[in-house]
């Protein structure tokens, strides 16, 4: 028997797939046993090294193609990139597209198609390089025996250490600072979450808003991902408060909506619990004013006092509205007002001490900062965001204190208006009224009576939950109310009368709220967009008669580049393109420009650009290449 010496590679797994795959797009995740295989029908779908499928991603559309997948470095996600030019993101976790249709910049190709993409680089952004640096040097420096140095070798990491899929907190901590660790210290991930937003009722001819489309009726967790091929001078210019700014400034946004929803949620209950007494009362109320016999609160206000029930009113409860027309208008307003109760105490004042968190902390990281840095405005700005959600809590709270009253007084009221219906429905010299005569109804008629007189006709809580386009239009023109305002507008209303009631009014000061957090949410998307460009480029090679196929691989790297003077060095990168066309087969060709980190100007920033060429035997082809590490 014959041994060979040459090198041989043992087989992991077996596995015998539906569809043909090709054979250049196999990708194996780095960190986990996964491999990512494309098939001819144009799906990507990601195995483990048993077999297994573990997830995939069908093609988009009969007139796309795959063109490229690369795993990101700690196995994460994988991006895909389709014929069109976009690349999509898909988590290795949870099978999902984190982030879809990323497209290249608008540029056409010679022969008017779009551009794609046939190379995907994967990078990490340190932002305190500095200390990164210093931290892996000390890993780098070997073995050392002496004491001197023993506390300095237990600190070291080496780079690979950051790359790890999970990695070890405190392997790459870095020297604390206090007021570093407490600015980005997020205590609201020890808070509750916030519930879910119950469906509104359906109620007839209701149109649902584009804001109630159900974006948080159900409990879910979204992660998001920071992928943007470009230079990003936002990353230097924030440090280590890139995270915290963009995490508060998208939760402040999704708050908001949250906010949005929940008072319209509420306003959709309040107006079920009210639509429907109101047309039972109608029609009674209609007739007593054509019999000129009062209105119907002076009415059953005489009944609960004396016990003698008006004919009309006797009609109205015996033959109208009876036992079955009570039970729908019990158990509606009783239902609506549990279900207000529940929207303001454990929706929307959570979410608004959640939302004063987030912008107290935002408005620290302001007032330690230039004013120049990313929020343009004074600090006073979010002073005013506190005070209104001051003044939303107040009025959610005099809310909650109402809906207790109502529905303490209502359902007093609903016992009284069953024992009225039951005892007006006998005969009058029946047995059954006698008893009924005789026996205790068992209702605080104190309670009954504050109801008609105050919450029959028109609820406490319509100043509050009524829409803003009811207000008038001098009352919406007026200036912001402060919260001493606000104290006296309820106090106001308490005694009967009226004074400023756009400061009531909800949805008007959630305008107030929404007015300037949009405010801010521009100042911050405007320093993001100042601090990203992408407008130069170096034309490396032209490819001849249109050629598309080419291999293609690159690597960014710092090196420590030849000093100006004597006494400094420079730190700059070099990204090495390695290329291999059909038309040269045998011929591989490698760019490497010499830039600095943070390109501005891509003519200034380029140091240089050198070129050259591996040549292999004549008749041989590059099928693949990959740059090591």
């Amino acid at each position: 028997m014959e041994f060979s010496n040459a090198p041989t590679l043992l087989q992991q797994a077996e596995k015998i797939l539906l569809h043909p795959i090709h054979p250049h797009l196999i990708a194996y995740c780095p960190t986990m046993d996964l491999i990512a295989v494309v098939t001819t029908e144009e799906n990507l779908e990601v195995y483990r090294i048993n077999g297994q499928r573990a997830f995939g991603l069908k093609r988009k559309s009969e007139e796309l193609v795959l063109d490229t997948i690369k795993w990101e470095f700690n196995g994460k996600s994988i991006a895909v990139s389709w014929s069109d030019g976009k690349t999509d993101l898909v988590s290795s976790e949870t099978g999902k597209v984190g982030l879809k249709d990323l497209d290249l910049p608008k540029k056409v190709s010679r022969d008017g198609s779009n551009s794609r993409v046939k190379c995907i680089g994967w990078g990490l952004n340190f932002i305190d390089v500095e200390s990164v640096k210093s931290r892996t040097k000390k890993a780098a420096r070997g073995f050392d025996l002496s004491t001197e140095v023993w506390d300095e070798a237990k600190d070291g990491a080496d780079v690979e250490d950051f790359l790890q899929r999970q990695p070890d907190i405190h392997a790459v901590d870095c020297a604390p600072d206090l007021p570093d660790q407490l600015a980005v210290m997020d205590v609201e991930t020890l808070l509750p979450k916030l519930p879910a937003i119950p469906l509104p009722p359906a109620l007839p001819f209701m149109r649902v808003s584009q804001a109630d489309s159900g974006a948080f009726s159900s409990q879910a967790e979204v992660d998001a991902i920071s992928f943007v091929p470009l230079t990003l001078n936002f990353v230097p210019s924030a440090g280590i408060y890139l995270h915290l700014i963009a995490s508060k400034t998208s939760q402040l946004q999704n708050l908001l909506l949250y906010i949005t929803q929940c008072l319209q949620c509420i306003r959709t209950f309040f107006k079920h619990a009210t639509d429907l007494p109101s047309k039972f009362m109608m029609n009674i109320s209609e007739t007593l004013e054509e019999k000129g016999q009062g209105d119907l609160t002076t009415n059953l206000f005489h009944l609960a006092c004396t016990s003698a029930c008006p004919p009309l009113i006797r009609e109205w409860l015996v033959d109208e509205l009876a036992e079955q027309g009570h039970k729908r208008w019990d158990n509606t307003v009783t239902s609506s007002l549990t279900t207000l109760q529940a929207l303001v105490h454990e929706n929307l004042i959570p979410a608004l001490d959640r939302t004063a968190t987030v912008i107290s902390r935002l408005r620290g990281l302001a007032m330690y900062h230039d004013t120049d840095w990313i929020f343009s405005s004074p600090t006073t700005e979010f002073t005013s965001l506190l005070e209104t959600l001051k003044n939303m809590r107040l009025l959610a709270h005099t809310v909650l204190l109402y809906i207790a009253d109502e529905k303490r007084q209502f359902a007093a009221f609903s016992r009284w208006l069953r024992f009225v219906i039951d005892f007006e429905a006998t005969e009058p010299d029946s047995q059954s009224r006698a008893e009924m005569e005789g026996r205790d109804s068992g209702v605080d008629v104190s309670l009954v009576l504050e109801y008609v007189r105050y919450g029959l006709q028109q609820s406490s809580l319509q100043p509050y939950l009524m829409p803003e386009v009811m207000l008038e239009a001098e009352d919406k023109e007026k200036a912001k109310a402060s919260y001493e305002d606000t104290k006296k507008a309820i106090e106001v209303f308490e005694e009967g009368q009226k004074w400023r009631p756009e400061a009531l009014c909800l949805e008007h000061v959630l305008g107030h709220l929404a007015k300037g957090t949009t405010g801010l949410l521009r100042q911050v998307s405007k320093w993001q967009e100042s601090g990203i460009q992408m407008d130069s480029g170096v034309v490396l090679e032209t490819s001849p008669n249109g050629e598309e196929d080419s291999i293609v691989d690159m690597k960014m790297v710092y090196e420590q580049q030849p000093a100006l003077s004597t006494t400094s060095s420079r730190t700059e990168i070099s990204t090495y393109i390695a290329l291999a066309s059909p038309s040269s087969p045998a011929t591989l060709h490698i760019h490497r420009l010499t830039h600095l980190s943070s390109i501005t100007s891509l003519p200034r920033d380029l140091r240089s650009h050198s070129i050259a060429s591996l040549s292999f035997p004549s008749g041989s082809s590059i099928l693949d290449f990959k740059f090591a590490d």
